[in-house]
C-alpha cells in the first residue's frame, strides 16, 4: 500500500490552546502530556506525539492528539485524547453518548449519561483488524490518517489486535475522551487475527477458554479502574498544563528511546532501550474529528 504522506505544515491553530497543542508534534512524554489546558495521564513508558488535529472553523472547538509507544519498530500502544479546553466557551452540553450505552464488552461502567448534562463512563474492549482499519486508503478520520501515514513513513508496523480502555467525561461546558490501546502481542501473547470482532478469542463469550487472556484483561481492568479518578480530576483541572514534575519532554525529531521499561502496566515486563530513527512529524491537510 502506498503511504499516506502527511502535510508537514500545520494548519494555523484557531486558539492559544490549539497553538500549544500543535507544538507538541514529534515530542515524547513520560507520565503525562499537556493538552487542551490540562495535564493528561499516560501509561508507563515513553509516548511520542505522532498526530494532532482540531475541529474545523465553526465546529465545537475540540482538539485531538495521537501518541504512540513504539517497541522494535512495532506499535506497542496508542493513546488518543480528544476534547475541549477551558478556553472553549459553551454551555449547551452534548447528546447522550452512544459509547456510554454499550453493554456487550469485557467491562462497562456508566455513572452518568445525561442528555445535555453530565456524562461519565468507561469500558474495556478488544479491537480487531486495527492495522487494516486504520490504514484503509478510504480512512476519513484525519487524525488516524495522519498518524498512520507518519508511522508508515518510519516503517513502524501496527498490530491487528489491541485491548483498550475508553473513558468519557462531559458536562454542559466541555468534554474529554481518552482511549488507551495496548498490544497483547507486545507482552508475549501471540496474535490470532480474525475478520470479525465477535469471533475473537478476546470476546466476552470466548475469553474464559484462555486463562492467559483472562489474566491480561483482569490486569487491564485493574489498571483502568485506577486511571478513572485521575481522568475525572484532570477534566476539572484549571491549572497551567506545562507545570508538574512527572512530564519528561524529549528533544523534537531526534533519536528517541522507543523501548523503555517497564511495560504498560506496573509489574509487567519491559524491554531494553534502543535508538530510533529521526522522527518527521506532520499531519494531514484534512480537517475533522475522531469518529464517535
Amino acid at each position: 500500500m502506498m503511504p499516506v504522506t502527511p502535510n508537514a505544515t500545520l494548519i494555523p491553530p484557531s486558539s492559544d490552546t490549539a497553538g500549544k497543542s500543535s507544538s507538541l508534534m514529534g515530542k515524547a512524554f513520560v507520565g503525562e502530556v499537556p493538552f487542551i489546558g490540562r495535564r493528561l495521564p499516560l501509561p508507563d513508558g515513553e509516548w511520542t506525539v505522532v498526530a494532532y488535529d482540531r475541529a474545523p472553523a465553526g465546529g465545537d472547538g475540540s482538539e485531538s492528539i495521537f501518541l504512540a509507544k513504539i517497541v522494535k519498530d512495532t506499535v506497542a500502544g496508542v493513546t488518543l485524547f480528544s476534547g475541549t479546553g477551558p478556553t472553549v466557551k459553551t454551555d449547551s452540553g452534548y447528546r447522550q453518548s452512544k459509547k456510554c450505552m454499550r453493554t456487550n464488552l469485557l467491562y462497562v461502567q456508566t455513572d452518568f449519561n445525561e442528555e445535555f448534562g453530565r456524562q461519565q463512563c468507561w469500558h474495556v474492549n478488544h479491537n480487531v483488524n486495527m492495522s487494516i482499519t486504520w490504514n484503509n486508503k478510504d480512512q476519513t478520520n484525519s487524525l488516524i490518517k495522519s498518524a498512520m501515514g507518519e508511522l508508515e513513513i518510519r516503517q513502524v508496523k501496527t498490530p491487528d489486535t489491541f485491548l483498550s480502555a475508553f473513558y468519557r467525561v462531559a458536562s454542559k461546558t466541555g468534554y474529554l475522551e481518552a482511549v488507551y490501546f495496548f498490544s497483547p502481542e507486545a507482552d508475549g501473547i501471540p496474535e490470532h487475527p480474525v475478520s470479525r470482532w465477535d469471533e475473537s478469542d478476546w470476546h466476552m463469550d470466548y475469553i474464559n477458554r484462555f486463562p492467559e487472556k483472562v489474566a491480561y484483561v483482569d490486569r487491564l481492568k485493574k489498571w483502568a479502574k485506577d486511571m478513572w479518578p485521575k481522568l475525572k480530576d484532570r477534566f476539572e483541572q484549571t491549572s497551567s498544563p506545562t507545570s508538574g514534575d512527572h512530564t519528561v519532554i524529549r528533544e523534537r525529531f531526534r533519536a528517541l528511546s522507543w523501548c523503555p521499561a517497564p511495560g504498560p502496566f506496573p509489574g509487567w515486563p519491559g524491554c531494553a532501550a534502543r535508538a530510533a530513527r529521526p522522527f518527521h512529524a506532520g499531519r494531514s491537510s484534512d480537517t475533522g474529528r475522531p469518529g464517535s
